[in-house]
Formats: C-alpha cells, sequence, structure tokens
C-alpha cells in the first residue's frame, strides 16, 4: 500500500514486517507520465506536485529507495523484497529462531 503522511508512515511502523520503499522519478519523468495517464487534466495534477500530500514524508526514512526505474523495474524490486522477506522468516523458524 502507499501512504502520504506521517501518521500514516508511523503508524505502518509499528508493524515489524513493514518494508518502506521510496519511489522517485524526475520531474521530466513525472510529466511524462501524467501526460500519458491524464492527457486532458495532466495539468492539474502537476499543479498539486507542491501540495503538503506530496511532501509530507520527504524526510522518512526508507528501506529501499528506487530512482527512475520503470514499471518493470518496480515490479522485480517488490518481488524480490518480497521473496527476500519470505526466506528471511523461513529460516528464522527453520532455526527456532523468533523473526524480529
Amino acid at each position: 500500500d502507499d501512504c502520504r503522511f506521517k501518521n500514516e508512515y508511523n503508524a505502518l511502523k509499528k508493524f515489524k514486517d513493514a518494508i518502506f520503499i521510496k519511489l522517485e522519478i524526475s520531474p521530466e519523468e513525472q510529466l511524462r507520465r501524467l501526460k500519458n495517464k491524464y492527457p486532458i487534466s495532466y495539468q492539474d495534477h502537476i499543479d498539486c506536485g507542491q501540495d503538503y500530500s506530496e511532501n509530507d514524508l520527504n524526510d522518512a526514512e526508507y528501506d529501499h529507495l528506487l530512482k527512475d526505474a520503470s514499471r518493470e523495474q518496480t515490479d522485480e524490486l517488490l518481488s524480490m523484497v518480497v521473496d527476500e522477506e519470505r526466506s528471511k522468516k523461513a529460516l528464522h523458524k527453520f532455526m527456532g529462531i523468533k523473526y524480529p
């Protein structure tokens, strides 16, 4: 899921298995994507880019940072992170160690 506000972030941080991934794209790529997705109203989305909801988590800590990634790269990272977490849990279970 995604979150945009510190209260959402802090609530999710309470879960030990929460993983935070920040997706960053260049302004040029953001414009390209917005024009593609919202050909008529892309300017409205650009105008909201400096809204509080878009910047409240700029100083948050993340487990992973993905910069200027394609959709395929994003999907690949998410798959790798999920697989890694499953492997950690399985190893802890096998060794009889409580997973953090």
